[in-house]
């Protein structure tokens, strides 16, 4: 745990209950708590199993201010490049044009291959 550069690695002393107890579990943790064991170590899979039944990640799903987002950045008609052309006042093929420069010049073919290489750096 302690080599983990992502920081993204828990170690469960004990069953966690909830993050704010007093207003009991969401559906996140009522979903995923359960699966986690005393004395392990969980690292976030992105739900997934849950992804490939066509299901967004569980915390995605479970957030009612609607603030977390989850798709494919390599598909250009996918929701998430959608919204980051909305955010930027540019249209879905500037947001295209601009991710491929970007590839081009880092050498890489997916945001996959460009995370991977940046985690490396």
């Amino acid at each position: 745990m302690v080599a983990c550069p992502y920081g993204v690695r828990t170690f469960f002393s004990d069953y966690p209950e909830s993050y704010y107890p007093e207003v009991g579990a969401s559906e996140y943790e009522k979903v995923k708590y359960p699966a986690f064991i005393k004395g392990t170590v969980k690292g976030c899979d992105f739900c997934m199993d849950r992804v490939a039944d066509g299901k967004k990640p569980a915390c995605v799903a479970a957030c009612i201010n609607e603030a977390r987002f989850f798709g494919d950045l390599d598909n250009p008609e996918s929701y998430v490049n959608k919204l980051i052309a909305d955010q930027l006042d540019i249209s879905v093929r500037t947001v295209e044009v601009h991710r491929a420069r970007v590839f081009d010049k880092m050498e890489v073919k997916s945001a996959v291959e460009l995370a991977n290489l940046l985690r490396q750096r």
